[in-house]
């Protein structure tokens, strides 16, 4: 009977031996046939699908790189400039940062930041309504890959920062890649290029390689905190570096005259001051930002605060209304992705200067009109437990923790404010970074430190 068992296992064993060699073998020959059937049809595509094979391999072995990679090429792609369009860049990020949401310990991420299971309980709802949504099946596997991509994300970044120099490293190639777009931004504002002018006061408004003020202004939202992080964690006289880069990134938002930025980063500031360890480091921060708004109150940019429209939020009052009055609650899946937008291209809603806009402003509304009370539900949810979760670290973790831990509170409160009258954190050169710096307190790099708070 022994001998029975002992050679069933031995036949299953080389059953199993025998069907993965033939399981790859089939895999190989598959590859090689789609290889040569490409290189007939479309060589160039086929040499492409190659090298960016060998690029993602190359980003899924080493995360870190990919986490770089999203933080250096993200706010580029989709721009005019043509290296970096149409290069498929996008995909060559998205692709392995999805797959490493199944290779990563996705389950211990989720306990440290207890905010992506939420997110991602609602990104699943969003894919139930793939059916309802007006807009075609590939734009909706796009837009909601996006939204899935967010949750990728802030897995990777717990993972990947495991000690503080890859953490300023990443930070540092952020304020480098906003140096870059606030430069180019201030080139369009004396060469009238990349911008708009604004019909009531004349000023021309920049959008550096977004094109419009109101994406360059809340991108800028998220890296001020950043920056004014990172200058605080420089020693001595490089903090004049610091200084210089935060003073640029601030001349770049006042000249974008967006309203709700200009209102919410001196908050996001504030939120920081009142979460930072030390006394010392209020006082200070809390003078420069007291400075820094009266020097802006003798500028033009509080011209933009005295027009008509601020009652109705520059119109955005009655882009609102329109929504919640077609709102259905019956329909608990919602109407699907971009219909508010599709509702609102068919509205035409307008108060006599032609129409004011075909989308929402407004994430909340916006969500609640696509996915319903339940979809909205856990987005709030999301949101909520973040706050909370971020509170909560603040009060046991270190000196340097609790830092980053103001830093990510700061951007939470202005993006959320800003997302009232904005949905540009659907956008991804905007959203992506978002989630990277709201995920920043929960790295592995924290959790490998005493836990004690310093004195």
């Amino acid at each position: 009977m022994d001998r029975l068992e002992e050679g069933g296992i031995t036949l299953l064993s080389i059953s199993y031996a025998f069907y993965k060699r033939f399981t790859h073998l089939a895999i190989a020959l598959l590859v090689f046939a789609a290889g040569v059937a490409g290189s007939a049809l479309n060589a160039l595509l086929t040499l492409r699908i190659a090298f960016g094979s060998l690029v993602i391999l190359a980003f899924l072995r080493y995360p870190y790189a990919l986490l770089l990679g999203w933080v250096l090429i993200n706010a580029f792609i989709g721009s005019s400039i043509p290296v970096l369009s149409g290069n498929n860049l996008l995909s060559g990020l998205t692709i392995p940062t999805i797959l490493l949401l199944f290779c990563l310990p996705t389950k211990q991420a989720f306990g440290h930041m207890r905010a992506l299971p939420l997110l991602l309980c609602y990104v699943l709802w969003v894919l139930l309504s793939i059916g309802i949504s007006p807009i075609p099946m590939s734009d909706f596997v796009v837009a909601w890959t996006l939204r899935l991509t967010y949750v990728a994300i802030g897995v990777l970044t717990i993972y990947a920062i495991t000690t503080r120099q890859r953490l300023l490293r990443l930070i540092d190639a952020t304020l480098l890649v906003a140096v870059v777009i606030a430069l180019y931004g201030l080139y369009g504002y004396f060469t009238r290029q990349n911008g708009i002018v604004d019909p009531q006061t004349g000023f021309f408004r920049i959008g550096s390689l977004f094109g419009t003020p109101p994406t360059l202004a809340i991108f800028l939202s998220i890296i001020i905190p950043l920056a004014l992080y990172r200058t605080l964690t420089l020693p001595g006289l490089k903090r004049l570096i610091g200084i210089a880069v935060i003073s640029l990134l601030l001349v770049t938002l006042g000249l974008t005259y967006s309203r709700g930025p200009l209102m919410f980063v001196p908050i996001s500031i504030l939120v920081m001051v009142i979460f930072l360890p030390s006394w010392k480091l209020k006082a200070v921060v809390f003078s420069s930002l007291a400075i820094a708004l009266l020097l802006a109150i003798n500028t033009s940019i509080v011209t933009r605060f005295l027009n008509q429209d601020l009652s109705t939020l520059n119109g955005r009052t009655y882009l609102w209304q329109a929504v919640l009055d077609h709102f259905d609650p019956a329909q608990l899946l919602g109407k699907g992705l971009q219909s508010s937008d599709l509702l609102l291209v068919n509205l035409r809603v307008g108060v006599g200067q032609g129409i004011i806009a075909t989308a929402t402003h407004n994430i909340f509304l916006e969500v609640l009109y696509e996915q319903g009370l339940i979809g909205l539900t856990l987005l709030a949810l999301a949101f909520a437990v973040l706050l909370v979760t971020l509170l909560n670290r603040w009060r046991k973790a270190t000196v340097e923790h609790r830092m980053i831990i103001a830093t990510a509170l700061g951007i939470f409160c202005s993006v959320l404010g800003q997302s009232l009258e904005s949905n540009d954190i659907w956008n991804q050169a905007i959203g992506i970074y978002f989630w990277i710096a709201v995920a920043l307190p929960f790295a592995l790099c924290w959790f490998q430190q005493s836990s004690k708070p310093e004195t």
